[in-house]
């Protein structure tokens, strides 16, 4: 909707000739045009400042879907000459309302003024309709305001990336460094180049080639869809789901910029070419890990991610445009990783590693690559692992880990390997990044700046900045006061088998502290027939299947003992570290020999 001021600029507009044909006062009437041209200057040249979207250019994008950098040159320009052209008729009005007589000052304010405009108008479209060849000057801009009027250029943009310097690092990989120029010019060139159809179903694991598709697809007003696996069935299911999708993988990315980069001749990228995207324009779905169940989508708009990046700078201590490199050990389809080794990069001016490390070797070799401070996002699976290796990890500034919670002595272990502090993220798929705590010195979570928790029958909801709706949480929480609070587990952990109540995290708990377990997990099958049966995983090399039996019966009731007990070589665990519902039920269903210690 319209604010307050933009209607009294339009009634002012419209009262302006009115006024000035019954009235006598000149000197008075003096007043609106000097107020206007004062208005439109300021709101054309303000546009021209240093990480603003200009005026014209915004223009452009809102009316056509998307700007070349010829187009955003030239707008910028445009909205240069009309600031130019308001500064002087501020002059002109403020001269002949001082020193010209009433009649000569009416015949400019009533007649002239207005032809001015309209001469600009039409000027500038005839240049248009020359220089780039268009088939109409005006027609596109009066079909607009028609259909949809101020509403989408008073709707909020956000830049694609904000850097602002193009020759700074973007991107760095084992074998090559990409510049914010080189980004721009290979999203440029596969925007002209791919036509895409439909959505986009992004599983490049290299993120400087995620990072260019997701910004092609952006540029095109389409979707990404980032899956939680790569699965067949999961890619069979989505293909399904969205007809109109193309799936695009590294070696598609890589073919398409290599043709670019036989190419010699390079588009003219300057800070001015940095396309700017609608806030609510909807640029990807994710999915939720499925831990529980089936996995969700969620869809999430551009402006949504731009804000939650900054917000989780802001609770980081992390200021835009730092010398910093980011690196992480997860997925770029998951939220996790989408959103701190992806968005968060791209919006604070920061360096990412196109890598994904894996093991604690790579980990250690990718951290000696860049010459800034480092942030490594990672997982408890991948932190421990780097704890365990007793590899020497150097200039490492920042530790996150996220997608597990850590218990305190992990958290001490993790900030002695890497000498640097570690803060912990708590969120979810739905909502992003939520709060966060330093694990090794405090258990209570702090909310996100301007973060805002409800908790209601034992529900617990979030509204995050900017969001009217709120969403609710899968995990209960305790408050502790209004920025801090304890996370409890998860709602539907709770299980009811005879009549008796207990978590499975309860229960976890209890068979991972049998000494000789070194991991273990209860799981519950969906299917009703089966609901008065828990089963459980474990890993526990030295004990047999009836020892462990025997310890569990000295601490649960009869009717929580699983049936049956599988010892197995290791948990199964996605990539995310996540031990998922569907890979618990493929287990304890088909029991697939492969996963079971000899």
């Amino acid at each position: 909707m319209l604010q307050l001021r933009q209607y009294l600029q339009i009634a002012l507009f419209l009262a302006y000739p009115i006024a000035t044909y019954f009235s006598t006062h000149a000197r008075l009437l003096g007043l609106f045009p000097l107020f206007i041209y004062t208005m439109l200057l300021w709101r054309f040249a303000r546009t021209l400042l240093p990480q603003q979207e200009p005026l014209v250019t915004r223009f452009a994008r809102v009316i056509y879907g998307d700007n070349t950098p010829e187009v955003t040159h030239y707008t910028r320009k445009v909205t240069w000459l009309w600031s130019v052209f308001f500064l002087a008729m501020l002059l002109e009005s403020t001269s002949l309302t001082l020193y010209a007589r009433p009649a000569t000052a009416s015949l400019f304010f009533n007649i002239f003024n207005y032809l001015f405009v309209a001469g600009m108008f039409l000027l500038e479209g005839i240049y248009r309709k020359i220089h780039f060849s268009q088939s109409d000057m005006f027609l596109p801009l009066i079909r607009f305001f028609w259909k949809q009027g101020m509403r989408r250029f008073t709707a909020a943009a956000w830049p694609l990336i904000g850097h602002t310097q193009l020759q700074t690092r973007f991107a760095i990989r084992q074998d090559r460094i990409f510049s914010c120029a080189d980004f721009l010019n290979d999203v440029f060139y596969l925007h002209e180049n791919l036509t895409l159809t439909g959505k986009v179903i992004n599983l490049c694991e290299d993120r400087y080639h995620f990072t260019v598709l997701f910004a092609c697809a952006i540029l095109q007003r389409k979707i990404s869809i980032l899956p939680n696996n790569a699965l067949p069935f999961t890619l069979q299911q989505l293909q399904t789901e969205f007809a109109d999708s193309h799936i695009f993988r590294d070696a598609d990315l890589a073919t398409l910029l290599t043709k670019k980069h036989n190419k010699p001749d390079k588009l003219k990228i300057s800070a001015n070419s940095i396309p700017w995207i609608d806030a609510d324009q909807a640029v990807a779905i994710l999915y939720t890990s499925g831990s529980t169940g089936k996995p969700v989508a969620w869809q999430k708009c551009w402006g949504q991610l731009v804000t939650h990046a900054k917000v989780t700078a802001n609770a980081l201590d992390l200021q835009k445009n730092m010398p910093i490199c980011v690196i992480a050990t997860v997925a770029s389809q998951h939220m996790y990783g989408f959103e701190h080794s992806i968005i968060l990069p791209m919006q604070m001016g920061y360096t990412f590693y196109a890598g994904k490390p894996f093991f604690a070797a790579d980990i250690q070799a990718a951290l000696t690559l860049p010459q800034h401070e480092i942030i490594l996002f990672s997982t408890p699976r991948h932190l421990k692992t780097c704890v365990d290796s007793q590899l020497i990890f150097s200039n490492t500034q920042y530790v996150i880990s996220a997608t597990a919670q850590l218990d305190k002595q992990l958290a001490i272990a993790i900030e002695e390997t890497f000498a640097a502090p570690l803060q912990e993220i708590y969120g979810c798929t739905e909502v992003g990044g939520i709060a966060t705590r330093r694990s090794a010195q405090d258990d209570r979570w702090k909310l996100m700046p301007d973060y805002q928790l409800m908790i209601a029958n034992e529900d617990c909801y979030i509204q995050t900045p900017g969001d009217h709706k709120k969403i609710k949480l899968a995990d209960k929480l305790a408050r502790i006061d209004h920025h801090h609070f304890t996370l409890l587990g998860r709602h539907d952990e709770n299980i009811n088998i005879a009549g008796k109540r207990i978590s499975l995290t309860d229960l976890n708990i209890k068979l991972t502290s049998i000494k000789g377990v070194e991991e273990g997990v209860f799981y519950l099958p969906e299917n009703s027939i089966e609901d008065t049966r828990l089963s459980a995983l474990v890993v526990a090399p030295n004990l047999s299947i009836q020892e462990i039996k025997c310890e569990l019966e000295k601490m649960l009731d009869p009717v929580f003992l699983p049936r049956p007990l599988i010892k197995v070589s290791q948990l199964p665990r996605n990539e995310m570290g996540k031990i998922t519902y569907a890979l618990l039920k493929n287990i304890v269903a088909l029991k697939k020999p492969a996963l079971f210690s000899s």
